[in-house]
C-alpha cells in the first residue's frame, strides 16, 4: 500500500510540474506576442518619422573615425583636458568610437576661433603593436560618420543638433540632407581658406547618417569665412547654367539616382575651376571619387544614355570637349573627344 501511494504522489507531482510549465509557456508566448505587436506598432509609427518620436531608435554600436589633426590627438584617461594624457594618436590613424559621453565642450583655438565637440570613449591599436589602448578623445578632431538616431528621437532634434554652434547651414538646397561648410585653416598671408570642414546630416526615414569630411583646398578666391552657398542641379536639368558655378554643387554625377556633390578645389585659370567629387554610397554617406574622369565641372549629363560631357576653352581661340560613358560602378569610357575653333556669334 505504501509503495502504491508513493507512486500516486509521484504522478501527481509530475502532473503539477507539467501544468506549471505549460502555464509559464502560455504567459511567455502571450508576452512575446504582445512585444511583437508593440514592435509592429512602433515600426508603423516610425514611418511618420519627424512628426512623432522615433520609437525604433537603433542601438549603439562601435563606429570608425580618423584623426584629422595634423599634430595628432591626445587620448586621456578621463573626458576633460585636466586628466592625464595616455599618449598622442598620430594624424590619419583609425580609432573605434565605443561610447559617446554626451559631455560637450567648447575649446579656444588659434586665430580667435573655437572648436565645439563632444568627448568620446575610443579604442586604438598603434601600428606594429597588438596592444589596444582605450581612453577619451575630443571628437572635433575626428572625421567620422554615425546614425543620429543613436542620440536623438525626432528629426526636429536631429536638425537642431546639426545647427548648433554653426554659422553656415545649407538647409534649403536639398530635401534629403542638411549641409554645412566651415573654414578650419587659413593662409597667414592671404587669409584664404586652406582647409574646409564639410558636415552632412541625412533627414529622411531611410537615412539619418551624420558625416564629417575635412577637405584640403588648392586656391580659392574667397577670403575669410567660407561662402555658405550651394547649387542643386539634382533632377532639375541635364545641363548646368553657364556662369552659375559655385563652391558647392549638387548633382547626380554618376547617374545612379543618388544625390552627389562637388566642392571647389582650385579656381584655376582660363580653362575653368577645378572640383573634387563626392559620391553618395548605399549607406547614405559620401566618399571622394578618384575615378571620376573630370576635374573641371561637367557641362551636361545625359541620364538616358549614361554619358557626361565637359567642355572648356583652350588658349585664345579653341574649345576642347570630352564625353565619357558610365559603363559600370565607378568605371568610365571615353567615347568622344574634340578640339574645335571657338566661334563668336555676331
Amino acid at each position: 500500500m505504501f509503495k502504491l501511494r508513493s507512486h500516486y504522489k509521484y504522478l501527481y507531482r509530475t502532473f503539477l510540474i507539467l501544468s506549471i510549465c505549460f502555464l509559464c509557456f502560455q504567459c511567455k508566448e502571450s508576452s512575446s506576442k504582445e512585444n511583437l505587436n508593440k514592435k509592429k506598432s512602433a515600426l508603423e509609427k516610425s514611418k511618420d518619422f519627424g512628426k512623432e518620436d522615433i520609437v525604433n531608435q537603433i542601438d549603439f554600436s562601435p563606429y570608425q573615425g580618423f584623426i584629422n589633426s595634423k599634430n595628432g590627438l591626445n587620448i586621456r584617461n578621463a573626458p576633460n583636458l585636466e586628466s592625464d594624457k595616455i599618449m598622442t594618436i598620430p594624424a590619419g590613424e583609425k580609432v573605434s568610437i565605443l561610447r559617446r559621453t554626451g559631455k560637450f565642450e567648447t575649446l579656444n583655438l588659434d586665430n580667435n576661433r573655437t572648436a565645439n565637440g563632444q568627448w568620446v570613449y575610443v579604442s586604438y591599436t598603434p601600428q606594429n603593436s597588438n596592444k589596444e589602448i582605450m581612453g577619451y578623445v575630443y571628437d572635433y578632431f575626428i572625421n567620422f560618420s554615425f546614425d543620429s538616431r543613436i542620440e536623438h528621437k525626432t528629426f526636429t532634434d536631429i536638425k537642431e543638433a546639426f545647427r548648433k554652434n554653426k554659422t553656415c547651414v545649407m538647409d534649403k538646397v536639398s530635401k534629403n540632407f542638411l549641409y554645412s561648410m566651415k573654414g578650419l585653416e587659413y593662409d597667414n598671408e592671404t587669409n584664404r581658406p586652406t582647409r574646409v570642414r564639410i558636415e552632412i546630416q541625412g533627414i529622411t526615414n531611410k537615412n539619418a547618417m551624420f558625416q564629417r569630411i575635412d577637405f584640403y583646398l588648392g586656391l580659392w578666391y574667397a577670403y575669410g569665412e567660407v561662402p555658405c552657398t550651394a547649387i542643386n542641379y539634382f533632377k532639375k536639368s541635364n545641363d548646368r547654367v553657364i556662369g552659375e558655378l559655385g563652391y558647392f554643387n549638387i548633382w547626380d554625377y554618376n547617374m545612379d539616382g543618388l544625390e552627389d556633390f562637388a566642392v571647389l578645389y582650385d579656381q584655376g585659370g582660363s580653362a575653368g575651376s577645378w572640383y573634387e567629387y563626392f559620391f553618395q554610397q548605399d549607406n547614405g554617406t559620401f566618399e571622394q571619387e578618384e575615378s571620376f574622369p573630370f576635374s573641371l565641372f561637367p557641362s551636361s549629363i545625359d541620364f538616358k544614355n549614361k554619358t557626361i560631357t565637359e567642355g572648356h576653352p583652350v588658349g585664345c581661340c579653341k574649345i576642347s570637349t570630352a564625353t565619357f560613358k558610365n559603363t559600370g560602378k565607378n568605371t568610365w569610357k571615353l567615347i568622344e573627344s574634340t578640339t574645335e575653333d571657338l566661334t563668336i556669334e555676331n
